[in-house]
Protein backbone atom coordinates (compact mmCIF):
# COMPACT_ATOMS: atom_id res chain seq x y z
CA UNK A 1 0.00 0.00 0.00
CA UNK A 2 1.49 3.33 -1.02
CA UNK A 3 1.48 6.61 0.84
CA UNK A 4 -1.22 9.12 -0.06
CA UNK A 5 -0.23 12.21 1.87
CA UNK A 6 -3.29 14.17 2.85
CA UNK A 7 -2.14 15.79 6.07
CA UNK A 8 1.13 17.73 6.11
CA UNK A 9 2.11 17.33 9.75
CA UNK A 10 5.68 18.52 9.19
CA UNK A 11 4.35 21.98 8.25
CA UNK A 12 1.66 21.95 10.96
CA UNK A 13 3.06 20.10 14.01
CA UNK A 14 -0.16 20.51 16.00
CA UNK A 15 -2.00 18.55 13.30
CA UNK A 16 -0.42 15.21 14.27
CA UNK A 17 -1.56 15.72 17.89
CA UNK A 18 -5.07 16.62 16.69
CA UNK A 19 -5.29 13.53 14.46
CA UNK A 20 -4.00 11.31 17.26
CA UNK A 21 -6.57 12.78 19.66
CA UNK A 22 -9.41 12.28 17.20
CA UNK A 23 -8.47 8.67 16.54
CA UNK A 24 -8.17 7.93 20.28
CA UNK A 25 -11.55 9.56 20.84
CA UNK A 26 -13.14 7.53 18.02
CA UNK A 27 -11.73 4.31 19.51
CA UNK A 28 -12.72 5.36 23.06
CA UNK A 29 -9.13 4.99 24.17
CA UNK A 30 -7.19 7.34 26.39
CA UNK A 31 -3.85 8.36 24.97
CA UNK A 32 -2.15 7.33 28.23
CA UNK A 33 -3.32 3.75 27.68
CA UNK A 34 -2.06 3.77 24.09
CA UNK A 35 1.38 4.97 25.19
CA UNK A 36 1.54 2.62 28.18
CA UNK A 37 3.04 -0.85 28.02
CA UNK A 38 -0.38 -2.52 27.93
CA UNK A 39 -0.73 -4.99 25.11
CA UNK A 40 -4.30 -6.22 25.33
CA UNK A 41 -5.76 -7.17 21.99
CA UNK A 42 -7.77 -3.93 21.82
CA UNK A 43 -4.83 -1.65 22.67
CA UNK A 44 -2.46 -3.46 20.28
CA UNK A 45 -5.04 -3.25 17.49
CA UNK A 46 -5.56 0.47 18.16
CA UNK A 47 -1.79 1.04 17.92
CA UNK A 48 -1.71 -0.81 14.60
CA UNK A 49 -4.56 1.30 13.22
CA UNK A 50 -2.96 4.55 14.39
CA UNK A 51 0.48 3.63 13.02
CA UNK A 52 -0.94 2.65 9.66
CA UNK A 53 -3.20 5.69 9.32
CA UNK A 54 -0.49 8.14 10.32
CA UNK A 55 2.07 6.50 8.04
CA UNK A 56 -0.30 6.22 5.07
CA UNK A 57 -1.95 9.65 5.16
CA UNK A 58 0.63 11.99 6.70
CA UNK A 59 4.15 12.97 5.83
CA UNK A 60 5.44 11.57 9.14
CA UNK A 61 8.23 8.98 9.19
CA UNK A 62 8.20 5.83 11.33
CA UNK A 63 10.52 7.60 13.78
CA UNK A 64 8.22 10.62 14.09
CA UNK A 65 5.17 8.42 14.61
CA UNK A 66 7.11 6.49 17.24
CA UNK A 67 7.85 9.70 19.10
CA UNK A 68 4.17 10.61 18.96
CA UNK A 69 2.97 7.30 20.43
CA UNK A 70 5.91 6.52 22.68
CA UNK A 71 7.32 3.65 20.63
CA UNK A 72 10.54 2.95 18.73
CA UNK A 73 10.85 3.13 14.96
CA UNK A 74 11.00 -0.69 14.62
CA UNK A 75 7.84 -1.01 16.76
CA UNK A 76 5.99 1.40 14.47
CA UNK A 77 7.23 -0.48 11.42
CA UNK A 78 6.02 -3.75 12.97
CA UNK A 79 2.60 -2.26 13.83
CA UNK A 80 2.24 -0.94 10.29
CA UNK A 81 3.13 -4.38 8.86
CA UNK A 82 0.59 -6.07 11.14
CA UNK A 83 -2.05 -3.55 10.06
CA UNK A 84 -1.45 -4.45 6.42
CA UNK A 85 -1.92 -8.15 7.28
CA UNK A 86 -5.17 -7.38 9.11
CA UNK A 87 -6.45 -5.39 6.14
CA UNK A 88 -5.79 -8.34 3.84
CA UNK A 89 -7.44 -10.89 6.13
CA UNK A 90 -10.32 -8.56 7.03
CA UNK A 91 -9.84 -9.08 10.78
CA UNK A 92 -13.12 -8.06 12.46
CA UNK A 93 -11.69 -6.05 15.37
CA UNK A 94 -9.18 -4.29 13.13
CA UNK A 95 -11.83 -3.50 10.50
CA UNK A 96 -14.13 -2.05 13.17
CA UNK A 97 -11.35 0.17 14.56
CA UNK A 98 -10.24 1.13 11.06
CA UNK A 99 -13.73 2.29 10.03
CA UNK A 100 -14.22 4.29 13.24
CA UNK A 101 -10.84 5.97 12.74
CA UNK A 102 -11.43 6.78 9.07
CA UNK A 103 -14.79 8.37 9.89
CA UNK A 104 -13.12 10.50 12.53
CA UNK A 105 -10.37 11.59 10.14
CA UNK A 106 -12.89 12.48 7.43
CA UNK A 107 -14.81 14.57 9.92
CA UNK A 108 -11.62 16.35 10.97
CA UNK A 109 -10.93 17.22 7.31
CA UNK A 110 -14.12 19.27 7.27
CA UNK A 111 -12.97 21.27 10.28
CA UNK A 112 -9.38 22.03 9.22
CA UNK A 113 -8.21 25.02 7.17
CA UNK A 114 -7.81 24.24 3.46
CA UNK A 115 -4.12 25.28 3.45
CA UNK A 116 -3.28 22.25 5.62
CA UNK A 117 -3.94 20.05 2.59
CA UNK A 118 -1.29 21.49 0.32
CA UNK A 119 -2.22 21.91 -3.35
CA UNK A 120 -4.71 19.05 -3.40
CA UNK A 121 -8.42 19.75 -3.46
CA UNK A 122 -10.72 17.54 -1.44
CA UNK A 123 -14.47 17.52 -1.50
CA UNK A 124 -15.78 18.71 1.80
CA UNK A 125 -19.08 17.48 3.15
CA UNK A 126 -21.65 20.13 3.98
Amino acid sequence: MSKEIIFYCSRYPELSEQLMGRICQALQLRREVLISGRNSQEVACARQVICHLLYSFTDLSFMQIGTLIGRSRPAVYYNNSEALKHLQTKDQLFTNYWLKSIRSILKSMDELPQEMFGNKQYIRRK
